[in-house]
Parts: structure tokens; C-alpha cells; sequence
């Protein structure tokens, strides 16, 4: 490979890294889409768009310049945290699971009853000590 077609490679190398970057912005909601005028959000498409960049730099190691590497190895980074931040959001924002949910009473169910706890309990003595 001759020294022109070796740069060549660099620059679009370049662009491949910041149009992935591009779009895995788009997909986390972080920048209007040019297309459609709107910002819009699908996480699952922004996973698959930060694989590739992952997939890229796993295929490409020791073979990239100390540039390339750092360029690749920010914009993963970076997406990494925007995607794991809208994910803690989106999670925020979702209402609990029913299998998570309890009524109020059945933490209670082990627990003695106040008349249990009355019984248990004579002047003088404090509950659960043995006096």
C-alpha cells in the first residue's frame, strides 16, 4: 500500500468513526435527526450502533494508528456513558414491576401481633430483654 492510499484509508477510517458516532447520537436522542426534523430516541438501535464501534476496534487492534485508536476508543467511551445515562433514566422513569410490589401487610406477617407483643411484655421489663 503506497503512502497516498495509506492516508486515504486514515481520513475515511475518520469518517466511518464520526458518522458511527453520528448516528449512535441520534439513536440516544442526543441530536436531531436530519432527516426528519425530530430528536428520537431507540436504545436498543444505539446498543447495536456501539457493538459496531466495539466490533471495530476489537478487529482492528495493532493495526490502527495511535490517532485512529484514540478517536475510536473516546467515541466508545462516550457513547458507553451517554447510552448507560438514558438507560438509568429511562429506568427512572418506569413504574416498578407488579411482581416487585408487596401490600403493606405483608412484611407484617412474621411479626407478632400487638397483642402478642402486649402479652410478652410485664411492668418492669423491657421487650425482648430476658429480665
Amino acid at each position: 500500500m503506497g503512502k497516498q492510499e495509506e492516508k486515504y484509508f486514515e481520513m475515511l477510517f475518520v469518517q466511518m468513526v464520526m458518522s458511527l458516532n453520528e448516528v449512535a447520537m441520534m439513536q440516544l436522542g442526543k441530536t436531531v435527526n436530519p432527516a426528519t426534523k425530530q430528536t428520537e430516541k431507540n436504545l436498543e438501535q444505539a446498543q447495536g450502533t456501539i457493538d459496531l464501534l466495539r466490533m471495530l476496534r476489537v478487529k482492528t487492534m495493532n493495526n490502527l494508528t495511535a490517532q485512529e485508536e484514540q478517536l475510536l476508543g473516546e467515541a466508545i467511551l462516550s457513547l458507553e456513558m451517554h447510552f448507560s445515562y438514558e438507560k438509568e433514566k429511562e429506568a427512572a422513569k418506569a413504574p416498578p414491576a407488579e411482581e416487585n410490589k408487596q401490600p403493606p401487610e405483608a412484611d407484617k406477617e412474621d411479626a407478632p401481633s400487638d397483642d402478642e407483643n402486649d402479652a410478652n411484655e410485664s411492668p418492669g421489663k423491657r421487650p425482648g430483654m430476658n429480665n
